[in-house]
């Protein structure tokens, strides 16, 4: 059976008509000539007569025009080629049906000066303006930023990517559509529920699980600090986790008195988490390096038979002012060295032996 890709038809029923009549949209036919016999295979029809009635409907909406040559020799005869029409779209038509047709709260200077731009963002202009004409009422209402998207234009992932993008052009933000971005939980165990207390950070998953394990064996210190609370920080996602601390955490972990630990791996990227938590954190809460557990990787990694595993390409250089005042002149001289080798030395050189 011939198959002709992006070939799409509407067939437009009215009720009280004795038949039905057929309106074909050619627009996205791949080829400027289609035969009679694609027309016919592509709408499915088996009756001669419906097959008449379609291309007089196509010839009439300005779709097709008859190429001029032989005939099919019917007693109703028709062409035996089409040329499809495509429809003009010029400029001025498009700025009369945004200066017509759109929600004033919708700035459309930017589409106006870019119409073939305004082409391709069209629809989802039109769900917007629609929404906004029909159910403002809903905006009262926050909600998640793919939640939002979802309502207003059925795709949830739309405002994510280039919905940001129509919404700029259009003169409006994010905000203006009352939006929250949902950040990834935050994971984290507490042994008590008490305040002021200690929390720590980790930034991979497994030393999370072992200090984790430690504490529920009944140790009340980890490398000599005493720590309540663990949390899984899973390397640069703490950022948007802490960001919503209020919202996902129980009210003890809230408290302004309690302390913060940090503890990565000592590469420049784990330096340059700590780094950012410190400043946007370190004035809200009391923040600081959990000191003595990189002395025991250095310790133990120094010890060890095996060399140090070479760092990630890509890594952009830290100088970790913060970070380094943590240490004495002659531990910061041991972290740069390893540092400017190119190595590093994962949280993972530590397991639950060392705690």
């Amino acid at each position: 059976m011939l198959t002709i890709p992006l070939f799409t038809s509407i067939i437009e029923c009215t009720l009280g008509r004795e038949s039905e009549r057929f309106v074909g949209k050619l627009e996205s036919f791949e080829k400027k000539i289609i035969t009679l016999d694609e027309i016919q295979e592509c709408y499915g029809i088996e009756k001669y007569e419906e097959l008449v009635d379609l291309i007089g409907q196509l010839i009439k909406s300005n779709q097709l025009k008859a190429v001029k040559g032989k005939l099919n020799g019917k007693s109703k005869p028709l062409a035996l080629k089409y040329r499809i029409i495509s429809p003009k779209k010029e400029k001025v038509s498009y700025e009369r049906e945004l200066l017509i047709t759109i929600n004033p709260r919708l700035n459309i200077d930017h589409y106006k000066k870019h119409v073939k731009q305004y082409e391709k963002d069209r629809e989802m202009i039109f769900r917007l303006n629609s929404y906004l004409s029909n159910h403002a009422e809903l905006l009262d209402t926050k909600i998640s930023v793919k939640e939002r998207s979802y309502e207003i234009f059925g795709e949830e992932k739309y405002l994510d990517k280039h919905g940001k993008i129509v919404l700029k052009n259009l003169g409006l933000s994010l905000t203006d559509l009352n939006v929250y971005k949902s950040t990834e939980p935050l994971v984290y165990e507490s042994q008590n529920d008490s305040y002021p207390q200690n929390l720590l950070i980790m930034e991979n998953r497994d030393t999370y699980y072992s200090i984790r394990r430690a504490l529920r064996m009944g140790h009340k210190t980890i490398l000599g600090q005493r720590i309540d609370t663990v949390i899984y920080g899973e390397g640069k996602v703490i950022y948007q986790s802490l960001s919503d601390i209020d919202n996902c955490v129980e009210q003890y972990l809230k408290s302004l008195d309690n302390k913060i630990y940090y503890f990565g791996d000592l590469d420049y990227e784990g330096i340059g988490i700590f780094e950012g938590l410190a400043a946007e954190y370190g004035k809200k809460y009391q923040f600081y390096l959990l000191k003595d557990a990189y002395l025991k990787m250095i310790e133990k990694a120094l010890k060890s038979e095996n060399p140090l595993p070479k760092m990630k390409e890509g890594q952009a250089y830290q100088a970790g002012t913060e970070f380094f005042k943590y240490f004495t002149k002659k531990e910061q001289m041991q972290i740069c060295n390893i540092l400017e080798g190119g190595s590093y030395i994962p949280q993972e050189i530590l397991n639950i032996s060392d705690f």
